[in-house]
C-alpha cells in the first residue's frame, strides 16, 4: 500500500495517511479500508498488482528481438532506429525476421527457422486467439495500430512484413517533416493510427458492464454512430470490404460466412471453424463495413443488403454457395439471402450459428454477452484497440432495430449451442431460437466456446446437413 501511495496509486496528501496505514498494518488483523484509487494512475505507471488487475487493463508490453542484433527492443523508437540505417530490400528482410520471430514464438515453436515465410498464416496453424497474440506483439514492437484481423489481410508473413515496411516508411516520413519531437517521443504518441494507453470507448464500455448498465450504453453507441460517416449506394461496391479466403478444397457448394457485429468483428471470428474444412471446401468470410480505421458505415440496412449481395454475386458467380451467420451475423447472412433471392439468385442455404434476434441479444442476453467478451480480452490479454468498432456495433444495431426475417426459398439450419454461459440464472430462457421454418442441430459449448474449443463439432454439423441438401 505504501508504494501504491507513492506511485500516485493511492492519493494519500499527507504523512498522516501513511502513518494510518501503518498504525492497521501493525496490529496483524485484517482491516476494511474504502480508498478511491487514481486508476488514471494505474494505468501511467504500470502497476500490476492483483487487486488493480480486474479494475484496470494494462495491455502488456513484451520485449522483441531486434532482428540479426539479440539485443531487446524496448519501444517501437529502438525498431526504427535499427531499420532507419538499412536499405529498403534490408529493411523488408529484417521486418521479415521479426515477423517470423514473434509468428514462432506465439505457436510455442523453440526455432523460428520453423515458420515458412512464403506459407499462409492459416497453413502455420494460426487461428483467432494465436492471430490476435501475434498482432499484439508486433503492435508493441512497431508503434503501428494493427488491427485484428492481421493475419486474414495479409496471406502470409512474408505479405505482412511488406506491409509493416510500407507502414513504417510512411509514418516515419509524416512524423520527420510534421514532428520535430526525440525519437522516444515519437514512438509513443497518442494519435490517429497508433496505440495509446489513454482512456477510451473500450475501457468505458467494461465500465459499463461492471456497473450493471449495458444496456444504457449499447443506447448510447447508437446514438454516437449516427455521427459516423456513412456510403450510399454510388460509393457501395467500394466501401464493401472483399471476402477473405480461410479455406479451399473441391467439394461445393463453397461457405460465404457472415463474422458477427457484437465485439471487434472480423474473418477471425472463423478461423478455428474453417480449420477442418481445409482442403476439403472453400471457406470465404465477409467483414461487416466500418469496423476498421477509415471505413464508412452504411447509410441504412437497405443499403447494406444492396451493397453486399451484389457483392457476394460477383464473388460467387455460377457457383453454388451456402450464406454462414455466426451470432448477429446471421441477421446478415439472412438479410442478405433475402436480398439475392429477390435479385433472382437463391443460396442453396443459409446456416445459423447460435442467431438471436437483435431484441433477444441486447434485452436479454446482453450483460452476458458483454461479461463473457471482457473475460476473453482479460483472459487472452488483448485490448479492444480503437474506438471505431465499438460505434459499428452500435450502427450496427440500430440498422437491425426493430428488423424481422422475412420467409426465403432457401433451406435453414440452426445450429444451437447446449450450454448457457456463465451469469446466466437458473431457469431462464437462454436458448436461440429462429421464428421461421429451419432445422435445428445442437453442438456442445456455450455461445463463445461452441466456435473455439468446439469448432470442429460446429464445422461438421455444417458438412452433415450440407451433405443431406439435394
Amino acid at each position: 500500500l505504501g508504494r501504491m501511495a507513492r506511485q500516485g496509486v493511492l492519493p494519500l496528501s499527507s504523512e498522516r495517511g501513511l502513518a494510518l496505514l501503518d498504525a492497521a498494518l501493525a496490529t496483524g488483523r485484517p482491516w476494511f479500508v474504502p480508498v478511491r484509487l487514481d486508476l488514471g494512475a494505474v494505468r501511467r505507471t504500470g502497476v500490476d498488482h492483483p487487486l488493480l488487475r480486474g479494475l484496470v487493463h494494462v495491455p502488456p508490453r513484451r520485449a522483441v528481438v531486434a532482428p540479426d542484433s539479440g539485443t531487446p527492443v524496448a519501444d517501437p523508437a529502438s525498431l526504427w532506429g535499427h531499420l532507419a540505417v538499412l536499405s529498403p530490400a534490408e529493411q523488408e528482410a529484417a521486418l521479415l525476421d521479426l515477423v517470423g520471430g514473434q509468428a514462432a514464438a506465439v505457436l510455442g515453436h523453440p526455432d523460428p527457422g520453423q515458420v515458412t515465410t512464403d506459407r499462409p498464416f492459416l497453413d502455420l496453424g494460426f487461428d483467432s486467439l494465436t492471430g490476435v497474440e501475434l498482432r499484439n506483439r508486433l503492435t508493441a514492437a512497431t508503434g503501428l495500430r494493427l488491427p485484428t484481423t492481421l493475419v486474414f489481410k495479409h496471406r502470409t508473413p512474408a505479405a505482412l512484413a511488406a506491409q509493416l515496411r510500407s507502414d513504417l516508411v510512411a509514418l516515419h516520413a509524416a512524423d520527420s517533416g510534421a514532428n520535430t519531437a526525440a525519437p522516444a517521443d515519437v514512438a509513443n504518441a497518442d494519435r490517429p493510427g497508433r496505440s495509446g494507453s489513454s482512456e477510451s470507448l473500450g475501457d468505458l464500455f467494461v465500465e459499463s458492464y461492471r456497473q450493471g448498465r449495458s444496456e444504457e450504453f449499447f443506447r448510447m453507441l447508437r446514438l454516437a454512430s449516427e455521427f459516423r460517416p456513412t456510403f450510399d449506394a454510388v460509393r457501395a461496391r467500394e466501401s464493401v470490404p472483399e471476402p477473405v479466403r480461410l479455406a479451399e478444397g473441391p467439394a461445393g457448394p463453397m461457405l460465404i460466412c457472415f463474422a458477427s457485429v457484437v465485439g471487434p468483428s472480423g474473418p477471425h471470428q472463423y478461423a478455428r471453424f474453417a480449420g477442418p474444412l481445409r482442403e476439403r471446401r472453400e471457406v470465404w468470410a465477409v467483414a461487416p463495413p466500418g469496423f476498421a480505421q477509415g471505413e464508412l458505415l452504411p447509410k441504412d440496412l437497405a443499403t447494406y443488403t444492396d451493397a453486399t449481395a451484389e457483392a457476394v454475386a460477383r464473388h460467387v458467380g455460377e457457383t453454388p454457395f451456402v450464406l454462414v451467420g455466426y451470432s448477429s451475423g446471421g441477421w446478415l447472412a439472412h438479410a442478405v439471402a433475402s436480398r439475392l433471392e429477390e435479385q433472382g439468385v437463391t443460396p442453396a442455404g443459409v446456416v445459423l450459428l447460435d442467431t438471436y434476434l437483435s431484441d433477444g441479444v441486447v434485452g436479454q442476453l446482453g450483460p452476458e454477452l458483454v461479461g463473457a467478451l471482457v473475460e476473453r480480452r482479460e483472459k487472452f490479454r488483448f485490448d479492444f484497440g480503437d474506438d471505431v468498432w465499438l460505434t459499428a456495433m452500435g450502427g450496427y444495431f440500430r440498422l437491425f432495430d426493430h428488423w424481422r426475417p422475412t420467409v426465403i426459398k432457401a433451406p435453414s439450419l440452426l445450429v444451437r449451442s447446449t450450454e448457457p454461459m456463465p451469469g446466466v440464472a437458473a431457469g431462464a430462457d437462454w436458448r436461440s431460437t429462429w421464428e421461421l421454418p429451419h432445422t435445428a442441430v445442437d453442438v456442445p459449448g456455450n455461445h463463445y466456446t461452441m466456435m473455439e474449443d468446439h469448432a470442429a463439432s460446429v464445422a461438421q454439423a455444417v458438412q452433415d446437413w450440407i451433405g443431406s441438401l439435394s
